[in-house]
């Protein structure tokens, strides 16, 4: 009745569903299991396409290929750069390897706390509400690091699919580490460092 349906109309819709529903389960009763299937399916595409009509829910294909689209993107550089993180040689590898983690998420600012070599990029200057989150490195007790992801685009927070693909690259990110700081005669964490990497504007 909310949705424009007169009272006389909404019983007529509600009486139709129990015919519709009394009908398929004698089908399902006295079918074979063929008949069985097809009454779940239709009965399954009567519910979606019903509740999709009444508005409980939205089923735009554009939104979902662009979505689609936007993850497959994301995975693809989450790829390189575990790629990269496989084959550094050395701790300056894996800082720059994580400057791909930018673009890849939409960031604005990403800045690694790890090893022993400093470096920093152009900084540019982010709105006054900027989102950040922090992401630790850690092997069991050990510190090795941290990430900070800043974004300055006026996001409300973080997409879900970002937290968690930085979260799975942390992973990588201290396989590399470990691989590189911890060899047959050395068990402590090198000193830390600092890397700051940016997204450069347009203009400059």
């Amino acid at each position: 009745m909310k949705r424009g349906l007169s009272h006389r109309n909404a019983v007529f819709v509600l009486y139709s569903a129990c015919v519709v529903l009394a009908a398929a389960g004698l089908a399902v009763a006295f079918g074979s299991p063929l008949v069985d299937c097809l009454v779940c399916i239709a009965l399954a595409g009567a519910v979606l396409w019903v509740c999709h009509s009444f508005g409980l829910f939205k089923l735009d294909l554009k939104v979902l290929r662009r979505e689609r689209r936007k993850n497959l993107k994301l995975r693809a550089a989450l790829n390189s750069i575990v790629s990269e993180l496989k084959d550094a040689n050395q701790l300056s590898d894996v800082m720059d390897s994580l400057g791909a983690l930018v673009p890849a998420v939409s960031a604005q600012t990403v800045t690694a706390r790890l090893g022993s070599i400093p470096a920093e990029h152009q900084l540019r200057i982010l709105q006054d509400e900027a989102v950040q989150m922090r992401f630790p490195l850690r092997h069991g007790e050990q510190e090795l690091g941290q990430l900070h992801v800043v974004w300055g685009d006026a996001r409300e927070g973080v997409e879900p699919d970002h937290a968690l693909a930085i979260e799975e690259l942390c992973k990588h990110v201290i396989r590399a580490v470990r691989r590189l700081s911890v060899g047959p005669e050395q068990t402590a964490t090198p000193p830390f460092g600092v890397v700051k990497l940016h997204r450069r504007s347009s203009g400059a």
